[in-house]
C-alpha cells in the first residue's frame, strides 16, 4: 500500500463503513472525483471502520472502483481521533489545514473545483 504523498494539493481522509447508506450514495462521486482530479494532486485515503477481513475490504474496493489506499479495521484509530459514529470525512489541504468535514456528493465537487481551477 502506498500512503498519499505529503505534496498532495488536497487529501480526503474518508472514514467509511460499507453498509452506511449515505456513504453508498456518495461513493460514485468519490470515484468520479478521484478519477478526475488525482493526476492534478487530489488524494483519498480510506479508513475502513467495520470488522471485515482485508480480503473482503479489497473485494469491496475492487467491485466499486476504489483504487486509493485503504486502512483496514480502523475503528480503534477513529476512536483515538475522537471520531464517533459510523462514517465521516475530512478534506485537508496540502499544508494539513482541514478545509471541510463531512463533505458529501456535490459538496465535495464544489470544494474541489476552485482548487483545480475549474
Amino acid at each position: 500500500m502506498q500512503i498519499p504523498s505529503p505534496g498532495a494539493r488536497v487529501l480526503l481522509v474518508d472514514f467509511w463503513v460499507p453498509n452506511w447508506v449515505a456513504w453508498q450514495r456518495d461513493l460514485p462521486t468519490l470515484v468520479e472525483a478521484y478519477a478526475r482530479y488525482h493526476e492534478q494532486g487530489f488524494e483519498i485515503i480510506g479508513f475502513h471502520l467495520a470488522n471485515s477481513e482485508p480480503a473482503t475490504v479489497a473485494a469491496i474496493c475492487a467491485q466499486n472502483g476504489m483504487t486509493w489506499p485503504q486502512i483496514v479495521e480502523a475503528r480503534r484509530l477513529a476512536s483515538q481521533c475522537g471520531i464517533a459514529g459510523e462514517a465521516t470525512n475530512f478534506l485537508v489541504d496540502g499544508t494539513g489545514k482541514i478545509l471541510a468535514r463531512d463533505v458529501r456528493g456535490s459538496e465535495l465537487t464544489s470544494a474541489l473545483r476552485p482548487v483545480f481551477s475549474e
